[in-house]
């Protein structure tokens, strides 16, 4: 049985365009990378790129919430596909004519990472507004499904065209396949700017919308943001993780795979759910599982242990993040749902590389195992306490009205047929 979500063809169009879209950037960042890595041999080169990408696509990310709210979602994320297609292009120019340095490839980095900024929230409003409110938890999971699959599979096809093809080829069709996937997005028949609506004021904050919408909310985010320093930099270890097991790049590309797998399976169980009930609980749930097999790890020595508590990691962190985008979706005004989400990736974006420091300087004093303890400890005192508040978020939630499957429909057909 397929998701709900897929029942719709301005959904379908919106998805081929965003598996195409994330599989040429997981290629199009090997390829960069390797790259600068080629004309530095450097380290520190690569990590002063990494944090030139990151710092700009985390301020970007923030003022790209309030234009998708007052502008066409639909045109800015065309405008991501062509960017990147123009940066691609140029880079394929430089690399073919040998004009290519590190201060090209660090300049357009942070360029790249603009576009990243500008994408985020943009394609998560977008993809709940072609689709009835009822699949709104489909639409949320299979997008970030189709994340989590290119960044499992676009590294590996990333590599593999970087031993058989020269380095203008790749970002020449990754280019193409930008171009490719903002032409789909223009096939999309829907129209995709809000109606007014009296709950919907472009002035009013999630606490104005219902009673302690505002307080639920920064709880939330903080939530993932702690997640994201203490709990989910546990993969900047991974490869002291492998040497510890014993193993080497092979080891680690399982450990990544295992992460992978459990991310795809939790996304295509919760695509299927349709509505969630008790989100709040599913939430606090998930990161406990979370914490306590990230401890469980700490104590392992078995490759076949690691790669099983890996997957089910995986698979608790996009129950996690799929049901907290449906809580935000559901108690934030649709009119601010891109400054919400903004706010919902910025929690991510700037705090993992704060997570990778710490967790980094913290390994180098106690040992990587203490420290996946320490982490699990720190995350299973977060998700008790969100678990305090859960039934209170449980309770507002319920006052939020939903409209009827079938008239939500309805209404994107007509939507469709004007």
């Amino acid at each position: 049985m397929l998701p709900p979500a897929l029942r719709h063809r301005d959904f379908r169009l919106f998805l081929c365009s965003q598996a195409s879209s994330f599989f040429a950037n997981a290629i199009q960042q090997v390829a960069v990378t390797w790259l600068i890595f080629r004309e530095s041999h450097s380290a520190t080169t690569l990590g002063t790129a990494g944090l030139l990408t990151g710092l700009p696509m985390a301020v970007s990310v923030f003022f790209a919430g309030a234009i998708t709210d007052r502008g066409h979602a639909k045109r800015l994320l065309a405008a991501t596909q062509v960017g990147w297609a123009i940066l691609d292009l140029l880079l394929c120019g430089l690399v073919t004519t040998s004009h290519l340095n590190t201060n090209w490839l660090i300049i357009l980095s942070a360029l790249l990472g603009v576009v990243n900024g500008i994408d985020a929230p943009v394609r998560q409003v977008l993809a709940t507004r072609l689709v009835p409110q009822s699949e709104l938890n489909s639409a949320v999971s299979l997008n970030s499904l189709i994340y989590d699959s290119a960044r499992l599979l676009g590294p590996a096809i990333g590599g593999v065209l970087l031993a058989h093809l020269f380095g203008a080829s790749i970002f020449l069709l990754c280019g193409i396949i930008h171009l490719a996937a903002w032409a789909l997005q223009w096939m999309i028949r829907g129209h995709l700017k809000l109606a007014a609506h009296p709950q919907d004021d472009l002035d009013r904050t999630p606490g104005q919308y219902l009673p302690g919408g505002t307080a639920y909310t920064f709880a939330l985010l903080s939530l993932l943001a702690l997640i994201a320093f203490a709990g989910t930099s546990y993969t900047t270890l991974l490869p002291v993780k492998a040497s510890l097991l014993h193993g080497g790049a092979k080891t680690l590309g399982l450990l990544w795979s295992s992460i992978g797998c459990g991310a795809i399976v939790g996304g295509l169980w919760m695509s299927n759910l349709g509505k969630i009930k008790h989100a709040p609980h599913w939430i606090a749930i998930s990161v406990a599982i979370f914490a306590v097999t990230l401890i469980a790890l700490s104590r392992s020595t078995q490759s076949t242990l690691c790669f099983l508590g890996l997957a089910i990691i995986g698979l608790s962190i996009m129950v996690m993040m799929a049901a907290s985008s449906n809580v935000l979706f559901r108690i934030t005004p649709r009119r601010q749902q891109g400054r919400v989400l903004s706010l919902f990736n910025l929690s991510y974006m700037a705090m993992a590389p704060f997570g990778a420091l710490y967790t980094g300087l913290l390994a180098s004093k106690i040992g990587v195992d203490k420290v996946f303890c320490v982490n699990g400890l720190a995350s299973l005192l977060a998700a008790l306490a969100f678990a305090i508040i859960a039934p209170g978020m449980n309770r507002l939630l319920k006052h939020i009205p939903q409209p009827a499957p079938s008239t939500a429909a309805t209404t994107l057909e007509e939507q469709a047929a004007k």
